[in-house]
């Protein structure tokens, strides 16, 4: 499930805690990458976010386990 935050698209990789009205995301960039021997390595980031910023959880775990390759 791809998610737009401050303008910029992150692909979620994994949803933690609830705490009040904010959820716990892994997050791969998109657009944002480091190059390593292999290759390209997306920038990822782990945080709270506002649950309104990727709609609601229910939504957020339905999307995820329709497409378990994300």
């Amino acid at each position: 499930m791809l998610v737009s935050i401050d303008g910029v698209q992150w692909r979620v990789l994994g949803v933690g805690a609830e705490v009040d009205d904010q959820v716990y995301l892994h997050l791969a960039s998109t657009t944002e990458f480091r190059e390593q021997r292999n290759g390209r390595v997306p920038l990822q980031h782990a945080d709270f976010y506002p649950i309104s910023a990727v709609g609601d959880r229910a939504t957020l775990l339905a999307a995820l386990a329709a497409d378990p390759g994300c």
